[in-house]
């Protein structure tokens, strides 16, 4: 009794897959989906070295020093965008870039229906990435002030969203200083007084993904930031557009950006722990680049125990606590309260982990009759009163603040 007797519909079945046509489709298909997958992987490519070129002009780039026409001459495929403009005695002009496969991915979701209701989108999604087509999206921007470039600015999108800020993962700007409209206060945390001039914020992104991106990191550095530094900015690594796995963070990216982050959180929490936690260039460094700044000179008339706010809103005993002041000489900024109790948090985060506390070091210097320098109108993680020793007071006097520009004015939820 033969295999073939007893099943002979099956038999049949087996040797029409085995037969020359089933391997003939099989290898059709498997050839079709290999040319799809090298095309996609070399499109992405081509489109990166095209950026890459892009990102070589802009490292030679020198904020306020390179005129327009040596800009054009430096970066290639720079085209003017709509957005230049004329304010009083300013001439605004703006250049952009982009390199994306934005119209085919949204050809694709048309053809697919991945956005419909009830669509198996993850699972197409995730085929399509393993074939290697997946969103890319690489830009770059440069704002021309009186004929000097005044910015530079680029971005890394691995997902197509509405607005696309919100699919980068990479965001990198230059800046002069922070400031946000109407002087509203800045959050400034202990990492980002120990960089002033070069910060790394490193956030999730896009939770509700198919394949949540792990991390994403947003850079700004200001004109005068060290050159070596500068170069790591402009050092991308964009192979994982073209990979297996495909590009769901800004470390792969920016390696050596992500290298700079922990040596400034390390940096931060030997600071901290030092004989000198508030250091005169970290003040001056404040003066610089925050231009919506308040120092105040004052007097502590009155200091003891008393209870102090902590980041997470509770009253928590402290030992020492201004319970009241008075001004002696507003340095730079507006005037703020002229008297009263100064109520500062006894622990701020570790920068090496937010979630855990530690002592702010600044408070143990409060003592009745002692000068402080108060630095008001933003919330500083730390240092925000320190002593008015004569190095500090010079050093605040004697800083210069770079100038205000518009184009870096922080926009509330995007940086």
């Amino acid at each position: 009794m033969t295999f073939t007797k007893h099943f002979p519909a099956t038999a049949r079945f087996g040797r029409l897959l085995a037969g020359r046509t089933a391997r003939i489709a099989f290898l059709t298909v498997v050839s079709l989906l290999l040319a799809l997958s090298i095309a996609s992987r070399l499109n992405s490519y081509l489109m990166a070295r095209k950026f890459l070129k892009v990102l070589s002009g802009l490292k030679t780039v020198r904020i306020d020093e390179t005129t327009e026409e040596e800009l054009l001459q430096q970066v290639p495929y720079l085209e003017p965008s709509k957005n230049s403009s004329e304010f009083g005695l300013e001439r605004e002009r703006w250049y952009f870039t982009s390199f994306t496969n934005e119209a085919d991915w949204l050809r694709f979701e048309r053809f697919t229906g991945v956005r419909s209701p009830g669509s198996s989108s993850p699972r197409l999604l995730k085929w399509a990435d393993r074939l290697g087509f997946r969103f890319m999206s690489l830009s770059a921007h440069v704002i021309v002030l009186d004929g000097k470039v005044s910015s530079i600015g680029y971005s890394v999108a691995s997902e197509e969203t509405v607005p696309q800020v919100f699919g980068n993962i990479v965001s990198v700007r230059s800046v002069h200083g922070y400031w946000l409209e109407h002087r509203q206060p800045l959050s400034v945390t202990s990492t980002e007084d120990e960089s002033p001039s070069y910060r790394i914020k490193e956030s999730l992104r896009h939770p509700w993904a198919f394949e949540p991106i792990e991390s994403a990191l947003d850079v700004s550095y200001a004109y005068d930031t060290k050159p070596d530094k500068i170069a790591h900015v402009f050092q991308v690594d964009l192979r994982c557009f073209w990979s297996v796995h495909g590009c769901r963070n800004g470390r792969e990216v920016l390696p050596l950006v992500w290298q700079d982050e922990n040596a400034i959180k390390e940096a931060t929490a030997a600071r901290l722990a030092s004989n000198d936690p508030c250091p005169d260039s970290l003040l001056a460094a404040r003066v610089r680049y925050l231009p919506d700044l308040d120092v105040t000179l004052v007097e502590v008339t009155n200091s003891g125990p008393g209870y102090a706010p902590s980041a997470d809103g509770f009253l928590y005993w402290t030992p020492t606590a201004i319970r009241s002041f008075r001004v002696l000489e507003l340095i730079t900024g507006e005037l703020g309260r002229r008297q009263g109790p100064f109520l500062h948090t006894p622990t701020i985060p570790s920068p090496m982990d937010p979630k855990q506390k530690i002592p702010d070091p600044s408070v143990t210097a409060i003592q009745k009759g002692g000068r402080m320098l108060m630095f008001g109108n933003h919330a500083f993680e730390s240092c925000s009163i320190v002593t008015a020793t004569d190095s500090a007071e010079a050093a605040v006097r004697a800083a210069v603040p770079a100038p205000k520009r518009r184009e870096d004015q922080i926009v509330r939820g995007l940086f």
